[in-house]
């Protein structure tokens, strides 16, 4: 497991964690911003079953006073989740790309809400499938893309008050390049179309539609050395409908104020692989947030920890020759 940025499945269980962790039920991308930065989601992964672990820890971004926060008011909660997942790489091709699955249920670790309400749960699981091209077929040497959809599926646990009771399509395509055996530069857009919650009625606003649609993007420049992986990744993410959040959206808003979130962030990682084990550590922070306040209207500004394991369970063996 050389080359880490083959590994597009811990993306993909990243995203399994339908998590609308930015601004509870009110807004922000439900994927979390960033996940799939350092792993290239666009090659083929070779042919096998894997698991793939995705742990998280930083601080929530919030959408104003009143939500997300601490008891003492002044700023936002620490947001930890993991993700145990699945992926499959089948033997079979369409249209000359491999067919690839994943799933996985994930865990938060807690979850704060209106600073009064803390909650532990599995959250929405998750499932996608689609296709991975290698670009050198069509003269393109070096060239990669993917694009899978599926989506998140409704959960009917305490985590039904956080809006998470609801179904999220989601789209995801990768493309990359890799100029040689030890550069890879790669990006990844997701799309995420949000469904009818059946919990939200204490959030201000909401008609049933718990979070809005979302868009993200992610960028990776990797280096590997040896069985070292270093790189610096950039994430951008955005509401692409406005929703209306009262007093939520800042100093100036009002009732009627609408409030679509974005934000950019940089960071960077470190990977080893072991022995029948990659590791990847990252840090990422927000440089530029726009609508995500602190209880005190000062902007909202995320700091986050990433460590993602993957483990291959199962690969085919190589044919006798």
């Amino acid at each position: 497991m050389k080359n880490t940025g083959k590994f597009w499945l811990s993306a993909l269980t990243g995203g399994a964690m339908a998590l609308s962790l930015v601004s509870g039920a009110t807004a922000g991308s439900w994927t979390p911003p960033g996940e799939f930065t350092g792993i290239n989601t666009a090659p083929p992964l070779p042919e096998g079953i894997y698991w793939v672990n995705v742990f998280s820890d930083g601080q929530v971004r919030g959408p104003g006073p009143g939500s997300l926060s601490k008891p003492d008011n002044t700023s936002n909660t620490n947001l930890t989740f993991d993700v145990p997942a699945l992926a499959w790489s089948t033997p079979w091709t369409f249209l000359g790309g491999r067919i690839e699955v994943a799933a996985a249920a994930p865990m938060i670790i807690p979850k704060c809400i209106q600073g009064s309400i803390c909650l532990t749960d599995m959250y929405n699981p998750f499932i996608e499938a689609g296709l991975a091209w290698d670009l050198t077929q069509f003269g393109l040497p070096g060239w990669s893309f993917s694009t899978l959809n599926g989506g998140y599926l409704p959960v009917d646990n305490q985590l039904r008050v956080a809006g998470s009771d609801m179904w999220v399509y989601n789209n995801r395509s990768a493309l990359s390049w890799a100029p040689d055996k030890t550069w890879s530069f790669f990006m990844e857009s997701v799309l995420g179309l949000t469904g009818t919650s059946h919990d939200v009625a204490g959030f201000p606003g909401n008609t049933g539609q718990a979070n809005p649609d979302y868009w993200n993007l992610n960028f990776t420049a990797a280096k590997t050395i040896g069985k070292w992986t270093v790189g610096a990744i950039a994430f951008y993410s955005t509401d692409l409908e406005n929703f209306k959040y009262g007093s939520g959206c800042g100093p100036h808003a009002t009732s009627n104020s609408t409030c679509e979130q974005s934000q950019f962030a940089v960071g960077g990682e470190v990977g080893y692989s072991f022995p029948g084990i990659t590791v990847i550590f990252q840090g990422s922070t927000d440089v530029w947030v726009q609508n995500y306040y602190e209880t005190n209207y000062a902007k909202s500004y995320d700091t986050r920890g990433w460590v993602k394991t993957v483990v291959p369970l199962w690969n085919p063996e190589a044919p006798l020759k």
